[in-house]
């Protein structure tokens, strides 16, 4: 998945690092959640839509196999 093909509302898991990324007008929101319960958000921070790195390898947003998205929601792999 690459986090410019998201619709407006998808939310992607970051299994790795406890992170949940959702599509908002304008760019996204990035949650950090604490790794024990994986409940609490521990903070967040709306990254502002832009094209730079749209395309190439290093904005690509690909995940990795741990990762899979079923109705527009992204969670790790059972």
């Amino acid at each position: 998945m690459n986090i410019y093909d998201m619709k407006l509302h998808d939310v992607l898991w970051l299994h790795l690092n406890n992170t949940e990324v959702l599509r908002v007008p304008g760019g996204w929101i990035y949650r950090a959640y604490d790794s024990v319960t994986q409940h609490e958000c521990l903070n967040s921070c709306f990254v502002p839509f832009d094209n730079q790195f749209m395309g190439t390898p290093e904005g690509s947003g690909a995940v990795d196999n741990s990762i899979q998205q079923t109705n527009g929601v992204a969670k790790p792999k059972s």
